[in-house]
């Protein structure tokens, strides 16, 4: 049971950590695609 428990709080929070990643590495390339649309 503990490990189970440890596990699923493991996958969340790898789950928000790759969200979070996901959402900078967007913001990212719209700061690229202004950029590139600037020249």
């Amino acid at each position: 049971m503990g490990y189970n428990k440890c596990l699923t709080i493991a996958q969340q929070a790898i789950q928000v950590v790759l969200d979070n990643y996901q959402e900078q590495l967007k913001q990212l390339h719209i700061k690229i695609e202004e950029r590139l649309n600037y020249d």
